[in-house]
């Protein structure tokens, strides 16, 4: 009942609630237990933080501080009174917690063992229908019965094959924050460029965003911006027409 708690670390008044736990209570099993008290998310809280002082109490070879238990939780009144007065809800607290992976792992195995059922599950529905005087009867496949199967399908080749995780990389074309507009020249823009390939890690893109041509191309369009700053907005368009210049001049050359 009391796990790995070390006793010594107990204050008088919890030590005192737990002698005068019945021993009914106490040959409960955890499962037993919770079901009776049914207890809410402050409970939970409470318990949560009852072990946690516990253990800082135990690394810290001293008695437990029971106002950290309840403090921002509840008054001391309810928590003496109807939490760790109440034997029932005493022998919940005392039981051990389970650590979060463990209960994890454990529900998944016992939903995992579950799967064969699912996939032994026909996917089919009887139909009838009646032609001529006479019913005729049909399988044909159940739309949500199906569903089913195919998360299942795939659940299973998730945790055989590992869930596809997607990468991407955001660059930001816009002029950095402090940068006056005589640092936006062609070394810089080459600076920035290789810092970029660095990142991508090389390859034939890194090759392409490194060629004369889209170098030529960057710094146009990025002396065409700066100059165009505060102007009208017909500016935007010769840098378009410039970057699908550079972009098509890349493609035959490649």
């Amino acid at each position: 009942m009391e796990g790995n708690a070390d006793v010594s670390v107990y204050s008088d008044s919890v030590r005192k609630n737990i002698e005068s736990i019945p021993q009914e209570y106490l040959d409960l099993t955890d499962d037993e237990l919770a079901k009776k008290v049914n207890p809410n998310l402050k409970l939970f809280e409470l318990k949560e933080a009852f072990w946690q002082e516990i253990f800082q109490a135990q690394e810290a070879g001293k008695v437990m501080t029971v106002s950290k238990i309840y403090n921002g939780r509840c008054s001391r009144q309810y928590f003496y009174d109807k939490v760790i007065g109440d034997p029932l809800r005493m022998a919940w607290i005392m039981s051990p917690l389970t650590p979060y992976e463990d209960a994890t792992r454990a529900a998944l195995n016992k939903v995992t063992s579950r799967y064969s059922e699912l996939i032994d599950m026909p996917i089919t529905t009887k139909k009838f229908k009646k032609i001529d005087g006479e019913w005729i009867e049909w399988e044909e496949v159940d739309p949500k019965k199906a569903l089913v199967l195919l998360s299942v399908i795939k659940n299973l080749e998730d945790r055989i094959k590992g869930t596809a995780v997607q990468r991407s990389v955001n660059v930001n074309t816009s002029e950095p924050k402090g940068a006056s507009k005589a640092e936006l020249d062609m070394d810089t823009v080459e600076e920035k460029l290789k810092e970029l390939e660095a990142k991508l890690g090389g390859g034939s893109d890194s090759g392409r965003l490194g060629s004369p041509e889209v170098l030529r191309g960057i710094s146009r369009t990025s002396e065409a911006e700066i100059r165009g700053i505060g102007s009208d907005s017909s500016n935007s368009s010769d840098v378009e027409a410039e970057w699908k210049e550079v972009d098509s001049s890349s493609k035959e050359r490649s």
